[in-house]
């Protein structure tokens, strides 16, 4: 903005050699919240015109101390670098390539691309750190330290017990169906790794003690333990989306748990008529 005791105040922009003298390019002008539609360079600079520029970071920022005119306050914005798009897009196929082709887990894939898209310049560090959600960080953290507690202090061993002691004289169906909805519960409060190896030995248990085959109790404990989508630590792809969506606790669940009940039910009904339980 053009300060009242400017000395810009009353020239045209080519007078003043703004370019070369700023080494920014003015591409609009405003004044009075209206935008001047005439010439750039033949208009007169009156006090509180808004200018806006484009340039370097560094020549942006190198016009905070000075006394003609004022940067307004967060309203400076990075453009794309379009003419690194190609090369943004290779790292990216590079990775995905990496990663279906399993030739490299996609953790390190990941990481890989990420410092190459730094190394040739494609983000800047600075970039990189503001892309960083850190309330995504903390809830992996507290996530992961939830079902290490639950684990180490055999929490969830207790409950698995109590579910065994629970179903495990019930019909076929019933227990299966249960123990679903058990698994589904669990796997959105630990990983679904975690889930899958606790009631694994649990399921097959409780098939044996009924005298049915294992398999749909096996088949079970997959689809249940893969349905950790009510939580945003149910797994890393919630918690990755949830700081760029602006999702909360609650909309996981709202969108979720009506998905758990629908392949709870399902499955419940494919193992009654597929199974015979």
């Amino acid at each position: 903005m053009v300060t009242p005791a400017s000395r810009l105040v009353g020239q045209t922009l080519e007078i003043a050699a703004f370019r070369h003298r700023f080494h920014v390019i003015v591409v609009g002008i405003q004044r009075q919240s209206r935008i001047i539609r005439e010439r750039i360079t033949k208009i007169h600079l009156e006090a509180g015109d808004v200018l806006l520029i484009q340039g370097a970071r560094e020549d942006v920022e190198g016009l905070r101390g000075n006394r003609d005119v004022m940067i307004i306050a967060w309203s400076t914005v990075l453009l794309p670098a379009a003419h690194r798009a190609r090369s943004a897009l290779a790292i990216f196929g590079a990775v995905v390539l990496l990663s279906i082709t399993e030739l490299l887990p996609i953790v390190i894939s990941s990481l890989l691309g990420a410092g190459l898209m730094l190394a040739v310049g494609i983000l800047s560090i600075r970039q990189a750190g503001r892309a960083v959600d850190r309330n995504t960080v903390l809830l992996i953290a507290a996530a992961l330290a939830i079902g290490m507690a639950l684990e180490e202090t055999g929490g969830a061993a207790t409950i698995v017990d109590a579910f065994r002691a629970l179903i495990g004289y019930a019909s076929p169906l019933v227990a299966l169906s249960w123990m679903f909805l058990v698994i589904a519960v669990m796997t959105n409060l630990i990983s679904n790794n975690a889930a899958a190896v606790l009631f694994t030995p649990v399921a097959v248990g409780i098939a044996q003690r009924l005298g049915v085959p294992a398999e749909p109790f096996a088949f079970a404990v997959i689809f249940a333990a893969n349905c950790s989508f009510a939580t945003p630590i149910g797994y890393q792809t919630n918690m990755m989306v949830m700081g760029p969506g602006n999702y909360r606790f609650m909309d996981f669940f709202r969108a979720g748990a009506p998905l758990v009940v629908i392949v709870w039910l399902g499955y419940t009904a494919i193992a009654h008529f597929w199974y015979g339980l």
